[in-house]
Formats: C-alpha cells, structure tokens, sequence
C-alpha cells in the first residue's frame, strides 16, 4: 500500500503536473488525472493557495472553477519573441 502524501509533497505534485501540461484544467479533471494521488478536499485548498500564491489563476466558469498556470511568470521580451520566431523559420526551412 502506497503511503499518503502530505500537504507539501501534494501541493509539489500538482504545481509540476499544471506546469508540465500547461493549460486549463477543472479540479475534476486534476483529480482524474493525478489518478486520485491527491485527495479532493485536500486538492481544492491547494489549487486555492497556489492560486493566492500567484503561481495559478482560477477563472469561474458556470459552477466550475478552471485553473492555469499564471501565464505572467513567462516574460518574454519582443526581442526573444523575434529570436524565437527566426529560429522557427530556419527550422522549418531545414525540415522542406
């Protein structure tokens, strides 16, 4: 029997998962996908204190909440988005 993870380990476990996936998810579908490692009750107070961390946002959708990755913690300048978007083209031009 695989042993409990406590709040620290749990809230780890759902802020690398959102950071990985990187896009909207309900708490259902966090819950589903963790394959229940993380507990509902215990799972909705995390998503709300990493929301009030600013690592997440939640938005409120009918009578369910999505929450996402606070997209502000990725910066980019223009500069690095034109770099980005050359590099881009010559790789595309090297695949044809």
């Amino acid at each position: 029997m695989e042993k409990a993870l406590d709040e620290s380990e749990s809230q780890g476990l759902v802020l690398d998962y959102m950071t990985k996936q990187n896009r909207p998810y309900s708490l259902i579908n966090i819950f589903d996908n963790l394959h229940a490692a993380v507990k509902k009750p215990m799972l909705e107070k995390i998503l709300d204190d990493l929301c009030e961390e600013n690592k997440l946002r939640a938005k409120d959708f009918n009578k369910n909440k999505i929450y996402m990755l606070d997209q502000d913690q990725f910066k980019v300048t223009t500069a690095e988005m034109e770099e980005l978007t050359k590099k881009m083209a010559e790789i595309r031009d090297e695949e044809k």
